[in-house]
């Protein structure tokens, strides 16, 4: 169990430096690599999802004791989860900023000309 623990935090700290580097992009010049990036997050992820799995299962099959060391483990997942929710909720701001700026620049008219063209 310790082990599957140990085996989680580490995969959310990664998680965890890999969304900072995504943080630091600029949408506007680094849109296609923030774009793989992202997908490269999701197998993170998928990742902890099947951790969580085999922990589940280990606490069905055995009947386990959380000790001194899991409760700490866990709190460290608790702390880093926390801090990569704040940060991707700064990532869809920043989205959504830039999102704003480019309907703005969209749906901005033209200023017609003043000057007219004609023929005699």
């Amino acid at each position: 169990m310790e082990k599957l623990c140990m085996e989680k935090l580490q995969t959310i700290i990664n998680l965890n430096e890999f969304t900072k580097k995504i943080k630091e992009l600029s949408f506007k010049s680094d849109y296609e690599k923030i774009n793989s990036m992202v997908e490269e997050r999701q197998l993170y992820m998928n990742k902890i999802d099947e951790i969580d799995e085999k922990i589940e299962e280990f606490k069905n099959i055995n009947n386990h004791q959380e000790t001194n060391e899991i409760k700490y483990i866990k709190k460290n997942i608790k702390k880093l989860i926390v801090e990569i929710i704040e940060m991707d909720k700064d990532i869809r701001k920043s989205l959504n900023d830039e999102m704003k700026i480019v309907n703005s620049s969209l749906n901005k008219t033209e200023n017609p000309s003043k000057l007219l063209n004609f023929k005699a």
